[in-house]
């Protein structure tokens, strides 16, 4: 009798722990999923393309760690995410632009550092040179999700009405310029109240009188900016602002603005990112099928490659170093970058980074001129504002709002550029 209920009362207490057990692996799926907060710039339906279908599928696939968003216009962000790394109050994931504008950020510690931590078979199908603006001192720190090129935008029914040639050579733009403003046409969008627009025109100036090698060894201050062929570019710059060249009322206008214009037909150029071919292929566009995107025009007499490209793989997300779900956040992180960039690249809105079998049956026809150019490229250089840091970002950005106002001579512009490297 002693023998059964010793018998019984091991049973009885192997049932409680089984039962115990089985009650804490229920506790344990029954858990909240952890929450990953992310930050981004894409703000409206069109940014919001590939980024929105990228985090909902993540969701989907992932209900144990799901992704929550939050999203500002680019100026109101850049100051909220500063004062969040500053204060260690950063979201787990946040876009970012690689090269200077997070430089800060890394060499406060702030940055998640990505070797040995995340895939190294992404890492190796990265396309060569665009993890570059995410490494400092040779370390990895984010994942680009797109590579951008700047390209001219020429509406080729404008141009045909006019007879006017797509201009190849500067002195081809300046006469393609002349004729449109005879037949009472401003020639070329700029929105110079946000000056980064009005900057592009500069940079890619700056390629075609430099070149992309000695434009990114003055961006590194290893050359001068008040060299012959960087006051060359001011001087450019300053030819076209004085051939009245650019749209009416400019230094008051915006890019939504001068995008307007364009993408309406009212004016036949444009010097822009990759990302404007997605606005002029939509199937409500007014020029949908009359654009096509070429070269900027090379420069008689330079030395300079016409074929290097203002753009890069610029646009990241990194990892907040004080994240608490640092695995789920490289898991994130790895599927979010490589599935937009397939995403970008469909929906015409920058080329993809990650090496793979890219159909371009699925892109619009624009985004297909601009890859066949882009596979011609002998250099790039980034936009300037990107590479720069802090106050030498808006001394650049400044200078060239003054030089397209006319209150600055080309040789102040180079001048005040070299104090840069002064320092």
């Amino acid at each position: 009798m002693k023998k059964l209920i010793l018998l019984c009362l091991l049973l009885t207490a192997a049932a409680f722990i089984f039962a115990g057990g089985s009650k804490e692996s229920s506790d344990s799926d029954s858990k909240d999923p952890i929450t990953l907060t992310l930050w981004d710039i894409m703000v409206n339906a069109e940014e919001e393309r590939a980024i929105k279908p990228a985090i909902e599928q993540w969701n989907a696939e992932n209900p144990d760690v799901q992704i929550v968003r939050d999203s500002l216009d680019d100026e109101s962000y850049k100051i909220k995410l500063k004062t969040a790394i500053a204060a260690n109050e950063a979201p787990d994931l946040f876009f970012t632009w690689g090269a200077g504008f997070s430089q800060p950020f890394v060499d406060a510690g702030k940055i998640l550092r990505l070797d040995g931590v995340v895939s190294q078979d992404l890492v190796d199908r990265a396309i060569e040179g665009t993890l570059g603006y995410v490494t400092y001192d040779d370390k990895l720190y984010g994942l680009p999700y797109s590579q951008w090129v700047g390209v001219l935008y020429c509406n080729q029914e404008m141009f045909d009405k006019y007879s006017v040639k797509i201009p190849e050579t500067f002195n081809e733009l300046k006469k393609a310029v002349e004729i449109f403003k005879k037949n009472g046409i401003d020639a070329i969008a700029v929105g110079a109240s946000e000056r980064w627009t009005a900057m592009f025109y500069h940079n890619v100036l700056a390629l075609r009188t430099a070149g992309a090698e000695l434009c990114n060894d003055a961006l590194a201050g290893k050359a001068p900016y008040d060299g012959p062929e960087f006051l060359k570019a001011a001087d450019k710059l300053k030819e076209l602002v004085d051939l009245d060249a650019f749209n009416n009322g400019y230094m008051g206008m915006n890019y939504d603005e001068i995008l307007a214009l364009f993408t309406n037909g009212q004016i036949p150029m444009l010097f822009q990112g990759d990302w404007v071919a997605g606005d002029c292929e939509l199937e409500d566009s007014a020029v949908k099928g009359k654009i096509i995107a070429t070269h900027f025009p090379y420069i008689e007499g330079s030395t300079a490659s016409p074929r290097d490209f203002l753009g890069g793989a610029l646009d990241s997300f990194m990892i907040s170093a004080n994240t608490k779900h640092k695995k789920e956040a490289v898991r994130a992180l790895e599927f979010l970058c490589e599935t937009q960039s397939r995403l970008v690249f469909k929906e015409g809105m920058g080329l993809p980074v990650y090496k793979g079998d890219l159909d371009l049956s699925g892109t619009n026809r624009l985004t297909r001129q601009i890859v066949e150019l882009s596979n011609e490229a002998t250099g790039f250089t980034l936009a300037w504002d990107t590479f720069l840091v802090g106050e030498d970002t808006e001394l650049h950005l400044d200078l060239v709002q003054e030089l397209f106002a006319g209150v600055k001579t080309p040789a102040e512009f180079s001048a005040e550029m070299q104090t840069i490297n002064d320092k």
